[in-house]
Parts: C-alpha cells; sequence; structure tokens
C-alpha cells in the first residue's frame, strides 16, 4: 500500500485530509535526503512517515507545521507517536 492511499483510507473529512497531506509532503521533503535513492527505500520510509502522522493526536485546527516538525523527530528518533 503506498502512503498516500494509506492517508487517504484513513476517515477524515476533506479539509483534515488535506492538511494531512500537506504536513506528510512537507515531512517527506525534509526527511527525503537521508534516505537512500531505491525505490524499495523510499517507499517504506514514506509509509513509514504516513503512519507517524496518522498514529498522532492532533486538535482542530491542525497545525500543519507543528505536524510536519512532530512527524519529523518522530521519523528520525524512531519514536512512536504518543497521545495527550
Amino acid at each position: 500500500m503506498k502512503a498516500r492511499q494509506l492517508l487517504a483510507g484513513s476517515i477524515l473529512d476533506p479539509v483534515r485530509l488535506q492538511a494531512i497531506y500537506t504536513a506528510f509532503d512537507g515531512a517527506w521533503q525534509i526527511v527525503k535526503p537521508s534516505v537512500p535513492k531505491n525505490a524499495q527505500a523510499q517507499e517504506a520510509a514514506r509509509l513509514k512517515l504516513a503512519n507517524i502522522i496518522l498514529g498522532t493526536e492532533v486538535k482542530d485546527p491542525i497545525n500543519v507545521v507543528q505536524l510536519r516538525d512532530q512527524a519529523v523527530w518522530l521519523y528520525r528518533t524512531n519514536a512512536s507517536p504518543k497521545s495527550d
């Protein structure tokens, strides 16, 4: 399953889904340079990032920058998202 499909499959209204996409795309641009260039590694990293974002509890309105930064931090530290 591709990362965007995973995100799209979540039960979110269109406004929240767009904010999630924006956070994901921004986070991916930050972590992408550190991921090996082969397609399998890239897809695995994208899926990991998507799962991190979906596992992160967010409040309305979604702060895209904060979500992006938290996802990058969790990705780099291999930490798990925690809810408040």
